[in-house]
């Protein structure tokens, strides 16, 4: 005699799961007049189906919005809600997460509305297997809640399934939080003028674009306090060409563009060592401008490469590398980077006393949330110090 199959009967017009004899559940419901089916190996998913079925029907939902599947929405949201308004070097790594990470995972090919916070922590956990950092599946997960999100928006589903989802430790490589020793060690190490001087500047809370797209016409004075204005940033973008937009996506052009956000543009103050720094280095090129029989300018970059013609920018990529043979002198660990230089200085403003919020503003943080991991850290090692010193004490008694 053939065995039944198992049936839960709802009430009326709620729908109804049953057990195949392939082992799957089967869900069914009448929407709008239309009988739809659901097939899964996991009898709570179908139920779930069934409820959100429901909601759809009373809300005045359709059904078939949400029949894509998720890398064929994420490319949607990327076209429609990304594409006019993020970076071209964002806009990069949003095709990436999607082409690389989330097309080529079981997950990509999910319907998504048939997608839950298990699917998730499911996909979280392969990134772990592949050997992705902690900040990197922090980034693609951030990005996934944003595509999520906006499909709440658009009533395709009903809740983001990146909600309570378990992401690994972001790694936090505290060696990278040089001492005021090693900063000068950095300093000595330095080959040229041009390099010392970069590092000091560095050691005032720029970031590395910002830096490179400094002009001379920058450094300013202000109520008789010297100051560097800091309005662009010098960075490798990403170009696109719409008809061959993936072709033509990993081609780059350096370019002086906009600061990274709007806080970022601000004024700051020259400590006396930087403008002594600063000094010694323009009266350096304005020699070599003389010997090259050219005129010196204050539209020249501060950190210039020199060639026949005059003064031009310094690529990022070249100025990391020089930076490297630095930091390898010096003795200091690889991970040492000039984004490192951000972090000393803040480090160093909290340790005397200076508020997170005026840390941030001079930084150019957006918010002070950045500046108070800065804050934490330096709390710790203030404890650590404490404990260590009253560790001390007691031995001595």
């Amino acid at each position: 005699m053939a065995k039944r199959k198992i049936f839960r009967r709802r009430r009326n017009g709620d729908g109804s799961v049953v057990k195949r004899k392939d082992g799957r559940y089967q869900a069914s419901r009448m929407f709008h007049g239309k009988r739809l089916y659901f097939y899964s190996w996991d009898e709570a998913e179908c139920y779930r189906w069934l409820d959100e079925l429901k909601v759809k029907e009373m809300q005045g939902m359709p059904i078939t919005d949400s029949n894509a599947t998720l890398e064929e929405y994420t490319c949607n949201y990327i076209e429609r809600y990304c594409k006019p308004y993020v970076r071209p070097a964002t806009l990069k790594n949003y095709q990436g997460y999607n082409e690389n990470y989330i097309a080529a995972s079981n997950i990509g090919r999910m319907k998504l509305c048939r997608i839950y916070a298990d699917h998730i922590q499911d996909f979280v956990n392969e990134l772990v297997e592949k050997g992705l950092s902690g900040k990197t599946i922090a980034n693609i997960i951030a990005f996934l809640e944003a595509v999520f999100s906006q499909a709440v928006r658009s009533r395709l589903i009903f809740f983001n399934p990146c909600e309570g989802v378990r992401l690994p430790k972001k790694s936090t490589n505290e060696r990278t939080l040089i001492s005021e020793e090693e900063f000068e060690r950095l300093l000595e190490s330095a080959e040229t003028q041009t390099m010392r001087t970069s590092i000091s500047v560095l050691g005032e809370g720029l970031r590395i674009g910002e830096l490179l797209a400094l002009q001379w016409k920058d450094l300013k004075e202000i109520e008789g306090v010297k100051i560097l204005s800091i309005s662009k940033a010098l960075k490798r973008e990403y170009l696109f060409d719409d008809a061959a937009e993936k072709k033509s996506g990993s081609k780059t052009e350096v370019k002086v563009s906009d600061t990274k956000t709007d806080s970022s543009v601000r004024q700051v103050p020259v400590t006396q060592s930087v403008l002594a720094a600063l000094d010694a280095l323009k009266s350096e090129q304005q020699l070599i401008a003389q010997e090259l029989g050219i005129q010196f300018m204050d539209e020249y970059f501060i950190v210039s490469s020199v060639s026949d013609i005059g003064f031009t920018y310094t690529t990022p990529d070249k100025f990391r590398a020089d930076f490297a043979k630095c930091v390898k002198k010096a003795g200091l660990p690889k991970e040492v980077t000039p984004h490192a230089l951000r972090k000393y200085t803040a480090s160093i403003l909290i340790r005397h006393g200076a508020s997170p919020v005026a840390v941030a503003k001079l930084l150019g943080h957006s918010n002070c949330s950045t500046t108070l991991n800065y804050y934490s850290r330096e709390n710790i090692k203030g404890t650590f110090e404490a404990v260590k010193l009253l560790e001390n004490d007691i031995q001595a008694v």
